[in-house]
């Protein structure tokens, strides 16, 4: 019983210890894929102005496990107590630089994670950068802070005017700043949220600018800074109210070659079939044969301010385009137009004349028809007979019939005159079942030949020469020794 009980013992204590390593390796385990640790990195927040006491600058400091859950945790930071003792926050002497250290954890629930940081935009100032920026131990990571107004633009068009869209440029500084579209989803005005001050302090000069298409010369320009007469920030609004800087004329050359007539032309949008509602202008061009085609002052953009393409085509008596190699009649001639790579047109005067081909006249119902009679030749053939020689190797062995006396078939009941031709059997060429009989050109027939009219016992097997019987024979002996062979094994 005692023995009994120890087993017992023993097993249970085998039993725990196994527990308990198992418990220890995975302890183990977890501590070794833990690594517990900490990174640190510099966050730089500088002001252009000093901001007012109560700044509050908020960042977004996103975590993202190698496994699990991306995580987002905000860090505000302000000229406050707080901050100071938590972040080791610091402020330069002018009061325009926030230094922060902010600590983060290299490892979430056993998984190595990776950051970044943004900073949240602040009503009344411009952010730099404006978009994550990664986090790395001992990183110095920096953030921009401009004051921000709203600088409006907008374009009045005078009564009657074509409105069309417009895409006004924006410097800053001298600096490209982008554009703004003005059309009339939005009524022709904009405002956009641009910094007041540089980074010295000084006010933002922005330079707003319309420009016409495709000639950048031709511009109208205003200069604007968003601070008062006290240097204090605040909101302005730029007016433009040019209406012709975005239109220009369209205009082509006009050539003739040959007499000079006079023609007609209408302006349409490139590829386009319809007629726009502009009045042309022609002028001499400084010789007889050439003038100068021009529609004045045409929008040269669209509804969104994207340059439009026009193309002037002449047209025809009915108001129709005339294709590049059409014809079209003037003052009783006829020109050829062509459109070169530019638009210009050219009318050439089609000189020679195309044969006309006559059409027959077309006879009246009534007027009785003449009967067309056409001669008719005849040709005659000559009669030959054919002279055939049949070689020995292809004459079918038995008999063979070719007189008229044994033959059992005849072409025709009535033609009988010409029966003592030579019939010609070829093996290779001839069908089985039909022969033809060699006889007057003029009157052959196809002789078909059947079981009723091929003589019995005389039929012939292809390439053989031997009968059925000689067949039956043959296959009589290859059952009798077939018979032996089979006895002789018993």
């Amino acid at each position: 019983m005692k023995n009994k009980k120890k087993n017992v013992f023993l097993a249970g204590l085998m039993v725990l210890m196994m527990i308990v390593s198992l418990l220890s390796g995975m302890n183990l385990s977890v501590a070794k894929a833990a690594e517990p640790g900490m990174l640190e990195f510099t966050l730089i927040k500088r002001w252009v102005t000093i901001p007012a006491d109560g700044t509050e600058a908020t960042f977004e400091l996103t975590a993202t496990p190698e496994k699990g859950e991306v995580k987002t945790q905000k860090i505000i930071l302000s000229d406050t107590q707080e901050a100071r003792n938590y972040y080791g926050f610091k402020v330069s002497e002018d009061k325009k630089t926030w230094t922060a250290k902010i600590p983060a954890t290299r490892y979430f629930q056993g998984n190595p994670v990776t950051y970044s940081i943004q900073e949240k935009p602040l009503n009344n100032y411009i952010v730099s950068p404006n978009e994550p920026q990664a986090v790395t131990d001992s990183a110095i990571i920096t953030f921009v802070n401009t004051n921000a107004k709203k600088l409006t633009i907008k374009k009045i068009w005078k009564d009657g005017a074509e409105k069309t869209g417009t895409k006004p440029t924006l410097t800053a500084n001298g600096k490209d700043a982008g554009e703004v579209l003005l059309y009339k989803g939005n009524d022709w005005t904009h405002g956009v949220m641009v910094p007041v001050y540089d980074f010295a302090g000084k006010p933002i000069e922005y330079v707003v600018t319309e420009s016409k298409i495709g000639d950048k010369n031709t511009k109208n320009s205003q200069t604007v800074t968003l601070v008062d007469e006290n240097n204090e920030a605040v909101d302005k609004t730029v007016t433009l109210t040019d209406d012709n800087v975005n239109k220009g004329d369209i205009q082509v050359t006009k050539t003739w070659v040959g007499a000079v007539g006079e023609s007609k032309f209408g302006l349409f949008k490139k590829d386009g079939t319809d007629k726009l509602n502009y009045t042309v202008k022609v002028e001499s061009a400084g010789t007889p044969d050439k003038s100068t085609v021009k529609f004045e002052s045409v929008p040269l953009a669209d509804e969104y301010g994207n340059a439009v393409q026009y193309e002037i085509k002449e047209l025809d008596a009915n108001n129709k385009i005339v294709a590049s190699g059409d014809a079209v009649t003037l003052n009783n001639r006829n020109y050829r137009v062509s459109y070169d790579e530019k638009g210009n047109i050219t009318n050439t005067e089609i000189t020679s004349v195309s044969p006309v081909i006559p059409v027959a006249p077309t006879v009246p119902a009534t007027t009785p028809l003449v009967p067309v009679t056409t001669p008719t030749t005849t040709v005659t053939v000559p009669e030959t007979t054919p002279t055939v020689t049949v070689p020995d190797d292809s004459t079918p062995q038995g008999e063979a019939n070719t007189s008229n006396e044994n033959k059992k078939t005849t072409p025709s009941d009535t033609n009988t005159e010409d029966n003592d031709g030579v019939v010609v059997v070829d093996e290779d060429k001839v069908p089985e079942g039909a022969a033809k009989v060699k006889k007057d050109t003029s009157k052959e027939a196809p002789v078909n030949v059947d079981e009723d009219s091929t003589p019995k016992g005389t039929a012939n097997l292809p390439k053989t020469g031997g009968t059925v019987g000689g067949l039956l024979s043959i296959l009589g002996m290859g059952l009798l020794a077939l018979g032996f062979a089979v006895r002789k094994r018993k």
